[in-house]
């Protein structure tokens, strides 16, 4: 049974991913010019440290590519720690973390860099078997430009709302989880307030207590001034994850 539903997920995600991008080559070749589709590709390595049971700490690195374009358009690598509060049980299901990401980006044959610093809130709610996150995230982000540009250290500035629900079914490894997200953006000369959204499903498949495999299908739906802009993403992960180890005391024998 186990076997079958492997099978049936593997089916599903490689119809999902050839039904969207033949769906996306079609759009392009339209002559509608309020309505611009992609799908992208992003592959994404992990390494996660947890220091105790409060503190802990993720080094990742993603590329990024359009599946209608054989070049990679972004490369990002992402430092980031969480924060625990275990002091009152009122307190456990919150989480507090801090992240800096560089952005390489390809945009019209140039190379562009960024960098990104962001703030979250984070609270679990659990219900049995049945979980629910919730993230605040208040992001800032600039581009690194010459000395002599106009917009030089200009911080473009986001608030993202997300909710996360999923359900942990027994003797089944391959929990789902589906979520939501609102994107509010806040930058000079561009579309402001409510700008973008995310909608879709992910899953893990943990292989040892150290490494787990993610599968990642959401759709983003962006407001631009002429349209709507629609991406077909599909993230494919990988994390490694350690903590430290306890030092056990030595027994001091009194002879």
């Amino acid at each position: 049974m186990i076997n079958q539903k492997v099978y049936f997920i593997h089916s599903l995600f490689f119809l999902l991913v050839f039904s969207f991008s033949s769906h996306a080559q079609k759009s392009s070749k339209g002559k509608s010019s309020d309505v611009d589709i992609d799908v992208e590709l992003w592959g994404n390595l992990s390494y996660n440290y947890k220091f105790n049971k409060s503190w802990e700490l993720t080094v990742s690195t993603q590329a990024r590519a359009k599946l209608t374009s054989p070049e990679f358009d972004q490369f990002l690598v992402e430092v980031e720690t969480q924060y625990n509060p275990r002091f009152h049980k009122l307190v456990k299901p919150i989480k507090i973390g801090v992240g800096l990401r560089y952005i390489g980006a390809l945009d019209d044959n140039n190379y562009e860099n960024h960098l990104r610093l962001h703030a979250d809130f984070l609270y679990r709610f659990k219900f049995k078997r049945l979980h629910l996150d919730y993230r605040l995230r208040g992001q800032f982000k600039d581009e690194l430009k010459r000395k002599d540009d106009i917009y030089k250290n200009y911080w473009t500035k986001d608030l993202r709302n997300r909710i996360e629900v999923g359900y942990d079914f027994k003797k089944w490894k391959f929990d789902p989880e589906v979520f939501f997200e609102l994107f509010f953006h806040d930058e000079l000369g561009a579309l402001n307030g409510f700008t973008k959204c995310r909608a879709g499903v992910k899953t893990n498949y943990k292989i040892t207590s150290n490494h787990s495999l993610g599968v990642k299908y959401f759709m983003e739906i962006g407001m631009q001034y002429y349209g709507a802009n629609y991406n077909h993403v599909v993230v494919l992960s990988y994390q490694y994850k350690t903590k430290s180890k306890k030092k056990k005391k030595k027994k001091v024998r009194f002879k």
